[in-house]
């Protein structure tokens, strides 16, 4: 199916983990919207034209009944993707995982406001974002129109209440825990410490932490 080629691999080792694990952008239009850096919304078929270091840098969008209307990634707050029904064939991207999102953040790492992946779902104070410069590849192979690879997240970013950003990598677990989850006492009783060993669990403890600490 010559339809969709999507940037990073849509089949991931697990389904436990898939929903903290990044798709990347959809290249050819498909269901979803955009909201601009001046609030409005737009919905039809969106397609990311193209990247820079994984984040769209340009985008069109094609409203019903309106002719297409591009952007810089400037002009957009919000790009929402739906994921095409093929592709939960895998079984490895939960349902519940509808639309690739990408949120315009601050990059600890640069200071920059950027569009990013999100990684946990669009609700709670806590937010994990795809962090491109922290991503390992390891060669990989083609299975049709995906390129399918075996990668290692070394760093996310997380982001509290729309405002703190924090580069969290393995070694920052504890202090993550500490600065970030600690003043909730929910999250205390089922998450007392945290060390390097609980990094793969990070994408369930800022779940978890949104749904005991709205």
């Amino acid at each position: 199916m010559n339809y969709f080629f999507i940037t990073l691999a849509l089949l991931v080792s697990t389904v436990a983990r898939a929903q903290y694990q990044p798709l990347g952008a959809i290249t050819q239009p498909v269901e979803g919207f955009v909201i601009t850096t001046q609030g409005d919304t737009l919905v039809g078929e969106v397609r990311i034209v193209s990247l820079t270091n994984d984040s769209p840098a340009s985008v069109t969008v094609q409203i019903p009944d309106h002719e297409k209307q591009k952007f810089r990634s400037l002009e957009l707050r919000v790009i929402a993707q739906q994921i095409p029904d093929f592709a939960y064939r895998t079984g490895s991207i939960p349902r519940e995982r509808e639309y690739v999102l990408f949120e315009r953040v601050t990059n600890p790492r640069t200071d920059k406001s950027v569009l990013l992946e999100r990684l946990t779902p669009a609700d709670g104070p806590l937010a994990l974002y795809f962090d491109p410069s922290g991503w390992k590849n390891s060669p990989g192979f083609t299975f049709g129109n995906f390129t399918i690879s075996r990668e290692q997240e070394l760093s996310y970013i997380l982001v509290k209440n729309n405002h703190a950003f924090f580069l969290a990598r393995p070694t920052d677990v504890e202090q993550i825990h500490q600065k970030v989850m600690s003043d909730c006492p929910a999250f205390l009783e089922r998450y007392p410490t945290a060390t390097r060993r609980d990094w793969q669990e990070l994408g369930e403890r800022v779940v978890f932490y949104n749904q005991s600490c709205p």
